[in-house]
Formats: C-alpha cells, sequence, structure tokens
C-alpha cells in the first residue's frame, strides 16, 4: 500500500508541475503544513467560509425519467442543445455559456442523476444506465434530435448515446474527457479510492475539491478555490449527496467504454473535440486519438485551458460550441409549431415540476 501511495502521488506531482502547479512531495508524502494551509485557507468554519455563489443561468424544472427526477436548467428559443456535465460539477458548469448559446438555441442542461438537484438512485451510476436516461430525458421534453455536448464524464455518455441512438444526434463536441478503456494515470487513483470503504469519503471533502480544482484549471488558477466552494458548498451538509458523488465513481466501469473505442469510427455526425491543452488529467494524447479515431470529428484547443475548460474559459467554450453549433438542424417542435405560442420546451408539461 505504501508503495502504491508512493507511486499515485509522484505521478500526480509529474503530471501536475509542468502545469504549474508545485506539489511540496517528499519521499512520497504531501507536506503536512501544505496540506494544513490548502484545507484552512479561506475555509476556517464548516458555517464561516466562503458562501455558495450565486448566479444560475436559466429556468429550472425536473422531469420524471423513468422514475427518476432529473433537474435541468433551460434558456432560448431555437435548435435544442442538451449539456452534459461531469464530475464532481453540475449543471452549474455551464452557467456562462447558456446565455451566449440561448441567443440562437433552446439550450438544456441537466444534472445527471446522483449530481446537483436530481435524484440520488443506488445502482444508477454505470455509463450505459446514465446514457439510458439522457434518452429518457429527450423522450420526455419531446426532443427528437439534439446536438449533445458532453464534458469530462459527459463526453462518454454523450458519445454513447450518439453510437446507439444516431438518428437523435444531431452534432456531438466532446471536451476534456476520458472516453477510452484504459483510463489516464491520475484518473485510475481517483476510481481505486472511491471503491475502498475506509478511503471513500476523502473524494467528497472541502480539501479534495479545492486540491481538483487547483489541478484542474490553468489560466484562471485564482479562481480555483471559489470554484471549489461553489460545488461542494451544497454537498456540505447534505451526506446522502456526498454519497452518491462517491457512488458514481465507484459504479465506473472503464471496460464499458470499449464500445466507443471498437465504435468510434462508426460515428457520422460532425464531431468536435475541444480541449483545454493544459489539462494533465485528460492529456492532448486522448483528444488526438478521437480525432484519428473518428473519420467525422475536428479538433479545436484552447490554448492555456485546463481540465475544467468550460470554467477556465468560458468565452472560449461559448464562442466555440456558438460556430460549430450554427449549422444544426432547427427544431420544429419549438418556433415553427403555431399550438406552442408560449415558445415553451417540448414536453413541459403538468409532469414537469417548476421550481
Amino acid at each position: 500500500m505504501r508503495l502504491g501511495v508512493t507511486a499515485t502521488l509522484g505521478t500526480l506531482r509529474d503530471r501536475v508541475e509542468p502545469q504549474g502547479v508545485v506539489l511540496p512531495i517528499d519521499k512520497g508524502h504531501l507536506s503536512l503544513g501544505w496540506l494544513t494551509d490548502l484545507y484552512t485557507d479561506g475555509f476556517r468554519a464548516d458555517n464561516g467560509g466562503m458562501s455558495t455563489p450565486s448566479g444560475l443561468s436559466g429556468e429550472s424544472r425536473s422531469v420524471d425519467v423513468a422514475g427518476t427526477r432529473v433537474h435541468y436548467r433551460f434558456a432560448g428559443a431555437d435548435g435544442p442543445v442538451v449539456l452534459i456535465h461531469g464530475w464532481p460539477t453540475t449543471c452549474e458548469l455551464w452557467r456562462e455559456q447558456i446565455p451566449l448559446l440561448a441567443q440562437h438555441h433552446r439550450v438544456y442542461a441537466l444534472d445527471l442523476p446522483g449530481f446537483g438537484g436530481s435524484a440520488r438512485p443506488a445502482g444508477l451510476y454505470s455509463f450505459g444506465l446514465l446514457a439510458q436516461v439522457v434518452v429518457g430525458f429527450l423522450d420526455c421534453l419531446g426532443l427528437d434530435r439534439v446536438s449533445l455536448v458532453g464534458h469530462d464524464l459527459g463526453g462518454p455518455i454523450a458519445l454513447l448515446v450518439a453510437l446507439r441512438h444516431p438518428a437523435r444526434v444531431d452534432r456531438l463536441v466532446v471536451l476534456n474527457t476520458t472516453p477510452y478503456p484504459k483510463l489516464p494515470s491520475m484518473v485510475r487513483p481517483l476510481l481505486f479510492v472511491a471503491r475502498n470503504r475506509m478511503l471513500s469519503k476523502l473524494l467528497t471533502t472541502r480539501l479534495t475539491f479545492r486540491l481538483l480544482f487547483r489541478i484542474g484549471t490553468a489560466k484562471r488558477r485564482g479562481i480555483a478555490d471559489d470554484l471549489a466552494e461553489r460545488y461542494f458548498g451544497p454537498l456540505r451538509d447534505d451526506q446522502e449527496a456526498r454519497r452518491a458523488l462517491r457512488a458514481v465513481l465507484a459504479d465506473t466501469d472503464p471496460s464499458e467504454l470499449s464500445a466507443i473505442e471498437h465504435g468510434a469510427a462508426d460515428l457520422t455526425c460532425p464531431v468536435l473535440v475541444l480541449w483545454g491543452d493544459k489539462d494533465p488529467t485528460a492529456p492532448m494524447g486522448i483528444a488526438q486519438r478521437l480525432v484519428d479515431d473518428i473519420p467525422s470529428a475536428a479538433l479545436i484547443t484552447i490554448p492555456g485551458a485546463g481540465h475544467f475548460v468550460p470554467e477556465d474559459d468560458p468565452l472560449a467554450v461559448a464562442d466555440h460550441l456558438s460556430r460549430f453549433l450554427a449549422t444544426q438542424r432547427r427544431n420544429p417542435d419549438i418556433r415553427d409549431n403555431p399550438e406552442n405560442e408560449n415558445n415553451e420546451p417540448p414536453g413541459s408539461n403538468a409532469d414537469a415540476e417548476r421550481e
């Protein structure tokens, strides 16, 4: 065990220090003083630290998908686009892109089961089941064909939806994700910790969130601690939410991603691989492999941005998404439907709960 921890810390140091994050690792141990500073600086009391920032975008609703409550935010009027976040974020990941995309699209940003305002059912966190939830979400809202955008965990989910339901996906965007069975060296330890009863609770501490966002931002590293509180704050007093977040990782089975590895060449919809090039967790080699494997894919890098690229360079992400989605097919179910006088999203009815 000691050798494994030493190797993991060494790998962590080797991968993040070239990106400008210096970790004080000596003989396989993180400096206790550095960890103490990381934990306490700005977070000195559970109820006296920074408050959760506001700024949520779009109208909030929820819908029942096969018995599972799925929360989402939506805005805009035409051309449906569905945004899928990753771990450990929520639909709030897209809060700065939603208003810009909504100028020309109907934007839906959902909380996956186990995250944010959605339900936390046990045993629903495999890639395949989460992809089914996304398809069920489209069915409930009457969305026949959409563009999908997936970051991190949302990337494989979006890819699986496109592979299994090609008629439902007009365009596809993946951002800084790990969609292949052989996971990167910085991701594998997270799964190991998630499956260990003694260690798993470490994943959902303020300390871990702060470390994740310090490593995962590059251009706007000064906001990393604010981001940590933005996503950890709602979990602080919610043990069930923290448990669900750990379960998502514990239930992750990389072997499910072989469907992407073997099926990527069959994707025919236009695909944009949009990547922050300073990501130690999902390096540029993954982005290049996706472009090599998918005949219809194009690669755009966002220089200097890290793993949480929608947070690290929000305007660049919004701009590239807008350009790529500009030619997507219009959805006649929205503005072209004369009965839809209030410009309501398809499927909005008494079953969709307003919040």
